[in-house]
């Protein structure tokens, strides 16, 4: 897998998660062709935002305080590759919306705003690229999470 830090030239990826990948010069790297066309490189894996918003709003479903519908969250996932959302479930939405869960009163429990929860899980991206701790400190996070929320995925998984 790719990471965000390290990522190929471009004329060495292939079909990647989702999207298809063209062709260009050698020197064009893979976050330069994606930003211009408006793509998201997202933990080495291809999806455009709107797909991104759409499989990231339906994994914060297992955060709400109501019951979860895992096929409709399921439905929502169909074409993605599962270690892609495995990914982008601990990663991304897990880190944002844990604490919704893990409240006594929760702030939230009928459903996140995606746009909520895209403003904030670029903004922990952002702040991981930016410093080393922080980088550590979500390592740890996800590795809790992972241990924590492991029943959430486990349901998730059982359907894809």
């Amino acid at each position: 897998m790719t990471s965000v830090l390290a990522m190929p030239r471009h004329s060495d990826m292939h079909t990647i998660g989702v999207g298809a990948v063209t062709r260009r010069s050698a020197d064009e790297t893979v976050a330069s062709y994606w930003i211009r066309n408006r793509r998201i490189f997202a933990l080495g894996h291809l999806l455009n935002e709107p797909q991104l918003t759409r499989v990231r709003d339906a994994l914060s479903e297992p955060f709400n305080h109501f019951p979860t519908d895992y096929d409709y969250v399921v439905r929502q996932l169909k074409g993605v590759d599962p270690a892609v959302l495995y990914k982008i479930f601990y990663s991304e939405v897990a880190p944002v919306c844990f604490t919704n869960i893990a409240a006594v009163l929760p702030t939230v429990w009928t459903g996140i705003d995606p746009n909520w929860l895209r403003a904030e899980i670029e903004e922990r991206l952002a702040a991981r690229r930016r410093n080393w701790f922080r980088r550590q400190y979500d390592k740890l996070l996800v590795r809790w999470l992972e241990y924590n929320y492991d029943y959430m995925w486990k349901e998730i998984a059982s359907r894809l």
